[in-house]
């Protein structure tokens, strides 16, 4: 047996499939802390030839080590859990980009996905709720319909899902009729639970590479002389790792060197970044024996530390170590 489990802050929404038969299976209360739950996921499985994947918001490093002392265990983001989901069900959908709402009691989140010449990007973004609360149907009403407007209209979708328990009932009036707007429009709690389950059952092999936001998308390097040719593109890191296997450096020759600048370009978009770090380095040995290290790695999703560090010229000349750091945002 293989289950998909998305847990939400109070209701835990679950998928199976025997090797014969996908079932969505009735929603349940579940834990809040992570031991918990994990507690309550092995209590469900009937024993550890039972696989599970999990739902999580943000993949980090303390998660995926955790799963390594699990058997049949795994963590899978929500992004690339909608993805799978939407590859095995929609046919075809990837002509236009596809979108899910999730609202939740106390949460609402809006994902998108589309194809970019030979990747599937997603995007994802957390959406503050009023202060104040959504207290009526016309205020819910009203406030989803802006959103509607806000991350749709100017974009070719053609699917929406509606994930989540809140939007239960019958209170869309005019959202209903902006998001039904030359869209196909689908509701359902199961698609984060369903789509984490067939990437384990039903593993499809894919042709297009997937990019959620775990995975670091920016290629960065330096300008140098490099095998005989003048200002050619070193690279430090390279796009397609998760954001915490995401990391790099490089040796390099520098006499002197006021400031260093780092490039920075996005894999699909071509976005550019750049990144000066002051040095003011001067020529205090031979020339060509001062030798430093640059490194770089992610801190986050949207986060990175570089830093340069002098390590000295073989046994000849000892390193003085960490020259300068720094952290920075991505776009």
């Amino acid at each position: 047996m293989i289950y998909g489990f998305d847990f939400t802050d109070n209701i835990c929404y679950i998928s199976s499939y025997d090797g014969d038969e996908t079932k969505e299976l009735p929603a349940c209360p579940c834990p809040i802390e992570i031991e918990e739950r994990m507690a309550f996921i092995n209590d469900y499985r009937k024993d550890t030839q039972d696989a599970a994947v999990i739902t999580v918001e943000t993949l980090t490093k303390e998660l995926v080590d955790a799963v390594e002392k699990e058997k049949n265990l795994t963590f899978l983001s929500k992004e690339e859990a909608f993805v799978e989901y939407v590859l095995q069900n929609e046919k075809g959908v990837w002509q236009r980009n596809t979108a899910v709402f999730e609202f939740h009691k106390g949460s609402f989140c809006f994902y998108a996905a589309g194809r970019r010449g030979k990747t599937i990007m997603t995007e994802k973004e957390d959406i503050m709720l009023p202060e104040k609360g959504l207290n009526s149907a016309r205020e819910k009403d009203k406030f989803f319909t802006k959103w509607v407007a806000d991350k749709l209209n100017h974009r070719q979708i053609s699917t929406v899902y509606l994930i989540g328990e809140e939007f239960e009932g019958e209170w869309m009036e005019l959202s209903l009729a902006s998001v039904c707007h030359g869209r196909r429009v689908f509701m359902g709690n199961h698609l984060f639970s369903t789509g984490a389950m067939l990437w384990k059952a039903k593993p499809l092999e894919k042709k297009d590479k997937v990019m959620t936001g775990d995975y670091h998308p920016y290629y960065w390097g330096i300008r140098a002389f490099h095998q005989g040719k003048k200002d050619v593109f070193v690279p430090i890191i390279q796009p397609g790792s998760l954001w915490f296997h995401t990391e790099g450096r490089i040796d390099v020759l520098m006499d002197e060197c006021e400031e260093l600048e780092i490039e920075g370009m996005h894999s699909i978009s071509r976005q550019e970044m750049k990144l000066t770090m002051p040095l003011g380095l001067r020529q205090e040995h031979p020339t060509r024996t001062s030798k430093y290290r640059i490194t770089m790695r992610c801190t986050g999703t949207k986060g990175m530390v570089a830093a340069v560090y002098d390590i000295g010229f073989g046994a000849s000349r000892k390193g003085t170590g960490l020259i300068y750091q720094e952290e920075f945002k991505l776009p």
